[in-house]
């Protein structure tokens, strides 16, 4: 296809140097019984060429440097329990990725820690609770520097507590 001004940006001249870990595991805590912790890091590096674009140390846009997702969680026959961690640092919005670096939009860093419980009361009935966003991170887009925010929102801590309902060996949820 043609790559008009407006797009030219989105138009690949070349393909990016990919490299990365990526650091998954699992380990159980036996000394704390039924407790484990699921710890996640990954770690992207780019050098992307885009059609319109000098080569000024831009980033793969859409893919934060820095990724950790960890979880922690217990869980024996009546009871579950999960504390999630997962962090992202900021990287370039894929959607407004400017002419210059000075024009370019950013999805900030997030830190988010959701946490989850659920206990079986009956062999067909599972109480729940679930709060997500305990940390209160807003979701924040700046243009070039984190000094210019261009975009704030919040959300604030969510909450959901309910009844899932088993039968006939499916499972359903209300709330």
């Amino acid at each position: 296809g043609q790559c008009g001004r407006r797009h030219a940006l989105r138009c690949r001249a070349g393909l990016p140097a990919r490299s990365g870990l990526h650091l998954p595991g699992a380990q159980e805590l036996r000394y704390l019984h039924q407790l484990h912790l699921q710890p996640v890091e990954g770690y992207a590096a780019d050098d992307p060429i885009f059609a319109g674009r000098s080569a000024d140390g831009i980033q793969l846009p859409g893919t934060p440097e820095h990724t950790v997702n960890a979880s922690l969680y217990f869980e024996n026959k009546r009871l579950t329990a999960t504390l999630s961690y997962n962090y992202a640092s900021s990287f370039l919005d894929n959607e407004e990725m400017g002419m210059t670096a000075f024009t370019d939009r950013y999805y900030d860093s997030v830190n988010y820690l959701d946490a989850n419980v659920s206990v079986r009361a009956t062999k067909y009935l599972a109480l729940f609770a679930e709060v997500g966003n305990l940390l209160n991170q807003p979701l924040r887009y700046y243009q070039g520097t984190k000094e210019r925010v261009r975009q704030a929102e919040y959300y604030g801590i969510r909450f959901s507590v309910g009844a899932r309902c088993a039968s006939d060996g499916r499972r359903r949820q209300s709330e």
